[in-house]
């Protein structure tokens, strides 16, 4: 089960952003929630707490991006980060499994405020649609955005299955051809996390893949929009 919520946001004024304003929008959200949910604010770091284990946001989080956060970005590796007058783009996040129960994270924040860093916005809610994740795919893929290792593959789909209630079947894959290795020099940085986006970009073969995560991304960064691939 996946939920996607969609917006278009809008710059009358234009804008200028120092990061994407996508990776933003998605470091705000997280942010925002950390400071709802979390009573143990001053130790910073998730890993201490003795409450984590029973901890909203921990479990949104992916136990505080140790492991493969719910709530995911649209985005692509590179995003524009300058807006002329009028001009809009599409944002949408995807909520997995038992996480779409909590999409009030994303409404509330986006409700609430038409500001992003000082750039101010206005936003018009597209669509809140449950998407088709039965559907599976053999054949060869070619990366869209990068994907870390092919590990992510199967351990990001066991994740989901534990932790968010779904049901992913696990895909036979292999590498039919893997690139060079690309660093992005950028760093992403959510709640004290600091993130590379760093990968392959490759051609895999697969078995009883799931569509979807195609189209979302799967693996570390997926949440981010790592992990895309296109039909080969």
């Amino acid at each position: 089960m996946i939920l996607q919520i969609s917006y278009q946001i809008r710059f009358p004024l234009g804008a200028e952003f120092q990061s994407d304003p996508k990776y933003l929008f998605i470091k705000k959200i997280y942010s925002n929630m950390k400071k709802i949910i979390c009573v143990n604010s001053k130790l910073y770091k998730c890993e201490n707490c003795i409450k984590k284990e029973n901890c909203l946001y921990y479990f949104l989080s992916g136990e505080d991006f140790k492991g493969f956060p719910a709530i995911i970005v649209n985005r692509q590796l590179l995003e524009k980060k300058k807006y002329n007058k009028n001009e809009s783009l599409e944002l949408s996040f995807y909520l997995i499994g038992t996480a779409t129960q909590y999409v009030d994270f994303i409404s509330e924040y986006l409700d609430t405020t038409n500001k992003l860093w000082n750039n101010f916005f206005q936003k018009r809610l597209m669509k809140v649609e449950y998407l088709d994740d039965t559907e599976l795919y053999n054949g060869k893929l070619k990366s869209e955005t990068l994907l870390t290792d092919m590990n992510e593959i199967p351990l990001c789909l066991c994740y989901y299955n534990e932790k968010y209630n779904c049901q992913y079947i696990i895909p036979d894959t292999k590498i039919v051809l893997e690139g060079s290795y690309i660093r992005d020099f950028n760093y992403y940085q959510i709640n004290l996390k600091r993130f590379y986006f760093n990968g392959f970009k490759m051609i895999i073969e697969v078995k009883n893949y799931p569509a979807i995560f195609m189209r979302i991304g799967i693996g570390k960064n997926a949440f981010l929009g790592g992990g895309k691939f296109n039909e080969n």
